[in-house]
């Protein structure tokens, strides 16, 4: 495969050697325009600024990936209470007709990995980050998505944002009339920050317009923050939900994005909980006690043992968040550890004043 040109490789580490995807070019980019962004343009054809020569028609065989079946297998593991559980391995995939889709698992499984994380923010700032159409072409590849990634997380690092979570939305809100939408690449960022002055976001823009080889008029940065913790919940619903609903709206896209590692963490997060348990919907809270490795039906430590083919569960109780239960008719719970016996005192016992002489 040829090598990918200097402009396509402009969010590629100078000197590192890369071999082309089946979608790369070999043309440079054209300077964009110092004009502002419409809102339009999320909806235009990003691929009217690629070179001629950019071809996206290089995946030959698709089937395989756009309809892989799922779940094919499972995840076995046993608490010492004697609760046998099984965890489907979901494909992950936004438009999958079993653990895709709004709210689908793997929505709800995203949303369980940082659950425990999210909860020690006590001011979320979200960071929106939007590639304008001159330059999404050069996005159609997953390690220039990456590596966009792992450069903005840097550079938030050193501007003093030590701990944050990101996750990419491959696609915008669908169009009302039933139409395909243009490929619409944007970046979301959360942090711990509240308050940002405008000339730092200024600041912000320029560096993520050096780092994405765009003059930084084309870049469009959004920034808003939450103290509350229901709009804190319902941004980190809203930046882990899924947006491929579709594999015929972009299908070279849907095959390169196989494997794609979209959504990360960085920082250490080692504070106790701020948001209270309440907080927690009820899809989530047993799948992350499933993340922390605990059992959902008794919080007892839970230890996986191996796969099994997900068809062969017979007998096993499917629970309503997309986990099964096996529950054996023979099963004798253990008897209660010394800290979880509760404290009984003796009843008040009423004793007669003694009449004085």
């Amino acid at each position: 495969m040829p090598p990918l040109s200097l402009a396509a490789s402009a969010f590629l580490p100078p000197g590192q050697a890369h071999h082309s995807a089946p979608n790369a070019c070999s043309n440079p980019l054209q300077k964009a325009p110092r004009r502002a962004y419409p809102d339009s343009d999320a909806k235009t054809d990003n691929l009217a600024h690629a070179p001629d020569t950019f071809d996206i028609t290089g995946c030959e065989d698709l089937e395989p990936q756009l309809r892989l079946r799922c779940p094919t297998w499972a995840m076995l593991g046993h608490c010492e209470d004697g609760h046998s559980i099984a965890v489907p391995l979901i494909c992950n995939r936004d438009w999958c007709p079993n653990c895709g889709g709004k709210d689908g698992q793997a929505h709800n499984r995203r949303l369980a990995s940082w659950w425990s994380k999210a909860r020690q923010i006590r001011s979320l700032g979200y960071l929106s980050i939007t590639v304008p159409p001159e330059a999404r072409w050069r996005l159609r590849d997953k390690r220039q998505m990456n590596h966009m990634a792992t450069s903005i997380r840097r550079m938030l690092q050193r501007r003093g944002y030590k701990r944050g979570m990101y996750a990419w939305h491959y696609f915008g809100e669908p169009p009302t009339d039933g139409s395909r939408p243009a490929y619409h690449p944007h970046l979301n960022i959360l942090v711990s920050a509240g308050f940002i002055r405008p000339k730092a976001l200024a600041e912000l823009k320029r560096s993520i317009g050096r780092l994405m080889a765009i003059p930084h008029r084309r870049v469009v940065l959004h920034y808003s923050y939450a103290t509350d913790v229901p709009r804190m919940v319902n941004k980190v619903r809203y930046v882990l939900r899924p947006t491929f609903l579709d594999p015929a709206w972009d299908e070279p896209m849907a095959h390169e994005l196989r494997g794609h590692r979209r959504r990360s963490t960085w920082g250490k997060w080692k504070e106790p909980a701020f948001w209270p348990e309440q907080a927690t919907p009820a899809a989530v809270r047993p799948l992350a006690r499933l993340a922390a490795k605990t059992c959902p039906e008794c919080e007892a430590p839970l230890r996986y043992t191996g796969l099994r083919n997900a068809n062969l569960l017979t007998g096993w109780r499917l629970k309503p968040h997309g986990w099964w239960l096996f529950h054996p008719p023979d099963h004798v719970p253990r008897p209660p550890r010394a800290d979880e016996i509760p404290e009984i005192h003796p009843p008040m016992r009423w004793i007669p004043r003694q009449q004085s002489r």
